[in-house]
């Protein structure tokens, strides 16, 4: 609460009937530009693990792909064998590094802000 700070909006007013007909500008407070830049930082990180975990999925995909390809043939190379599975242990080692880390930032951020874990559940769900 006190993020924004509503002022009446009086540039507009021509006639009574304006005057009467309640409008507001809103404007952040400081602690609205705070919240808006803590938001700001928290998201970034997100977006870039986001893309990353988009080209790992990506990657993933792909070296299934090649697997089946590989299942397919009569005497699979050994070789291409062992990258696919290499490649595809380092990807999804990747996505669950980077779970860890948002369940771990998630968990820090309920805690720092004194949040029920309750309380939170019901607002990402509803």
């Amino acid at each position: 609460m006190g993020h924004l700070r509503a002022e009446p909006d009086t540039a507009r007013v021509t006639a009574v009937e304006d005057f009467c007909r309640k409008r507001f500008i809103y404007q952040l407070t400081r602690e609205g530009e705070a919240a808006e830049t803590a938001l700001g930082a928290y998201d970034e990180p997100l977006g870039r693990r986001g893309e990353l975990q988009a080209v790992a999925l990506h990657d993933i995909v792909t070296q299934l792909r090649a697997l089946l390809v590989l299942a397919a043939e009569e005497a699979p190379d050994p070789g291409k064998v062992y990258l696919a599975l290499e490649t595809l242990t380092g990807r999804f080692t990747v996505l669950a590094e980077n779970a860890r880390d948002f369940m771990g930032s998630l968990q820090r951020t309920i805690v720092l802000h004194d949040v029920e874990v309750e309380a939170f559940l019901a607002y990402k769900t509803g």
